[in-house]
């Protein structure tokens, strides 16, 4: 009798063992996942703080270029600049059609 009281004390004990392992277990799971979760929401913040800064540079972007086409340039970054031109450039303009010696000032 006293063996068996011992195997069942041994069984018991060995019940009590795994079931605190299994706690430690579910324990630890709850601490990686609130882990993950404080994870996830610093990402979270960081994309905000992000998107919030790239929707400014977006809208100073939108103004630039409205200046720019405001201005008379565009995209291209073609600006046309008034040149004092040549005798010989402008008669070679006048023959092509670009020109109108009509009305020609003296710039082109």
């Amino acid at each position: 009798m006293a063996e068996e009281e011992q195997t069942q004390e041994e069984k018991s004990d060995g019940e009590a063992e795994e079931q605190k392992e299994e706690e430690v277990k579910e324990e630890a799971e709850e601490a990686s996942s609130a882990s993950l979760i404080k994870k996830a929401e610093e990402a979270a913040e960081r994309l905000e703080k992000a998107n919030k800064q790239q929707e400014k540079l977006i809208k100073e972007h939108e103004n630039l270029m409205a200046k720019e086409m405001l201005d008379g340039r565009s995209e291209g970054g073609f600006i046309r600049k008034n040149k004092k031109m040549t005798d010989e450039e402008i008669a070679d303009a006048v023959m092509r059609g670009d020109i109108n010696p009509l009305t020609y000032e003296g710039k082109l």
